[in-house]
């Protein structure tokens, strides 16, 4: 199999080859069993959630603080997410 480099590039490497732009998109589940989560309130008055999920640099941390502090009916800015 040859290196197909664009310098040396054929009308029949055009026909299988081609240039663009993409988008991928996944869902992560967790296959081991219930996600589960507490929350404890802090005498600062910060919820405190923690998980067994992981940052998997998605925005994990950003999404659990948005979903508790709706849950919570909490500002943003009074909730924390350990992981």
């Amino acid at each position: 199999m040859k290196q197909f480099t664009y310098e040396r590039a054929t009308d029949a490497d055009a026909a299988v080859a081609a240039v663009g732009y993409g988008v991928a998109a996944a869902i992560r589940a967790h296959p081991q069993g219930l996600a589960k989560a507490r929350v404890r309130m802090g005498s600062d008055g910060i919820a405190v959630v923690q998980t067994d999920m992981t940052d998997i640099g998605t925005g994990t941390y950003t999404i659990l603080t948005q979903v508790a502090a709706e849950a919570l009916d909490l500002p943003i800015e009074r909730v924390r997410v350990d992981l």
